[in-house]
């Protein structure tokens, strides 16, 4: 229940109990949580791309608040973050940046 914050407060309760031990906790989905090494949130891809491959690179996200699992990739300087909450959203957003002609055709 988003009210109580559960998933929040486990969240945090997990970062305390394995500190040190080279894990990353954040939100997930609308559900979930995520767990990883440290180090391979999904930025890591973005090592994968080089430098110079793209002029731009955008991200679309619905967890980018701070904690939340696509947080690190929407902020981080190489991409232009687009915090979005749902599909249709999304599709939306896309025709308004890479289509703005056809932006609001149904």
């Amino acid at each position: 229940m988003k009210k109580e914050r559960i998933r929040e407060k486990f969240v945090e309760a997990l970062k305390t109990e394995f500190a040190g031990k080279g894990l990353r906790f954040s939100r997930g989905g609308m559900i979930s949580f995520d767990v990883f090494p440290e180090g391979w949130d999904k930025r890591y891809c973005l090592d994968s791309l080089g430098q110079d491959s793209f002029d731009t690179i955008h991200f679309f996200g619905n967890e980018t608040s701070p904690g939340g699992n696509d947080f690190e990739i929407y902020a981080d300087p190489r991409t232009v973050g687009h915090s979005v909450v749902s599909p249709q959203d999304t599709v939306q957003r896309c025709r308004e940046i890479f289509f703005p002609e056809t932006a609001h055709e149904a």
